[in-house]
């Protein structure tokens, strides 16, 4: 197995190759290997994903296993249940041991690109678990990426994320209590943003308890100067305000002493909040 993985890296390198001619055969030898093998294909994605010292083939490896797995392709679904379980547990032990938090972004990609293939077919109830279960982790970037999953399988598969609205409102509920923690804070707004977007009225209103919880955010934000997030700041306040104005009337006046606050501080350059 570890020369057959080692065989493999060394396609993968050779896909990045410059040299046209190289790089064209490496592409037919992979896409033969992917066609009569797909289980091996993804098993040997994975764990060049999970092992690599190329930071290059891991990406690469993130982006080819999406790729396979996508809805448009016929890979997934002509194999057999039993290997697809156990590669769903696999995709979900990458993101767990996965240092690089830009890897683990595409790790997160990948796993709500397979949601949204197999979910029609075959329930992934795991994934909640999963979900469930490192939102509390105490690694601060572990669950920044959590809550950047559930925006993603807002957008990718809202069927499924819509059905667990009160272990949501939980996971939301502890992403807003974290107040030594702005990160988590801002991408639990962003996920929030997402995921009110597909719940029934009658469901999303519950969820406006965490507004005062945003609003916080923004003014904390706003106050300590965050050069970095004041572009994702004002973005997130239109959408805020624009997508769903009924659910956020009632704290308008609020709004606009942020952007307020925003527009009339020294400290931000100018083209951040004029219009090109």
């Amino acid at each position: 197995m570890e020369k057959q993985i080692k065989e493999f890296e060394e396609l993968l390198t050779q896909l990045l190759e410059t040299n046209n001619f190289k790089r064209n055969e490496a592409e037919k030898i992979y896409t033969e290997f992917l066609q009569n093998n797909s289980i091996q294909c993804l098993e040997f994605l994975l764990k060049v994903l999970q092992e690599s010292n190329s930071q290059q083939n891991r990406l690469l490896s993130a982006i080819l296993f999406r790729q396979a797995i996508s809805p448009t392709q016929i890979y997934w679904k002509n194999i057999n249940r039993e290997n697809q379980i156990q590669i769903q547990n696999q995709l979900l032990i990458t993101f767990q041991i996965q240092p690089n938090n830009f890897l683990r972004k595409r790790v997160c990609d990948a796993i709500s690109v397979l949601a949204s293939t197999s979910y029609d077919s075959e329930k992934w109830d795991d994934l909640i678990q999963f979900i469930i279960k490192n939102v509390n982790d105490s690694n601060e970037q572990l669950q920044v990426d959590i809550l950047y999953l559930i925006q993603q399988l807002s957008l990718q598969i809202p069927e499924m994320i819509k059905s667990i609205p009160n272990e949501i409102f939980e996971i939301f509920k502890q992403s807003f209590s974290e107040k030594n923690s702005l990160q988590i804070r801002f991408f639990a707004t962003k996920a929030f943003n997402k995921y009110i977007l597909i719940l029934n009225k009658q469901k999303r209103e519950s969820f406006t308890v965490f507004i005062p919880s945003i609003l916080q955010l923004f003014f904390e934000l706003t106050n300590q100067q965050k050069m970095d997030l004041i572009e994702e700041i004002i973005q997130e306040l239109t959408d805020i305000v624009s997508i769903l104005p009924q659910f956020y009337r009632q704290y308008y006046n609020s709004f606009c002493q942020i952007f307020f606050k925003i527009s009339v501080s020294n400290e931000f350059p100018q083209d951040i909040y004029c219009s090109n």
